[in-house]
């Protein structure tokens, strides 16, 4: 286990294009700082791609970390991940978000 992957997907409706939403959804501070500290975690990357409608954020941890592999043991690595961002993006961008499962791997 290295790695937590989260991504956040969100669909272009309305007035706003795809092309705005993505640009929004990439200038939201998810403040990541916060959740290192916390979970002793640390960020590695954070993109947001375009697939026809749909903007997706894409955000990986590096779980490899003395301080997060003794918070959070084998099995429940995923726990402090599972919606983290989506009431954050949601708030922000005033449109349903959905996520995925946390990916640890």
């Amino acid at each position: 286990m290295n790695t937590a992957t989260l991504r956040y997907h969100a669909t272009a409706t309305g007035p706003v294009t795809p092309t705005q939403l993505e640009a929004a959804m990439a200038a939201v501070d998810l403040m990541l700082d916060q959740i290192e500290t916390v979970t002793g975690c640390t960020f590695q990357s954070d993109v947001t791609t375009l697939a026809g409608q749909v903007a997706t954020r894409t955000v990986v941890f590096n779980v490899n970390t003395p301080d997060f592999i003794v918070n959070f043991p084998a099995g429940t690595e995923a726990g402090p991940f599972y919606n983290l961002y989506t009431h954050v993006l949601s708030g922000r961008l005033n449109t349903f978000i959905t996520a995925d499962n946390p990916v640890i791997a």
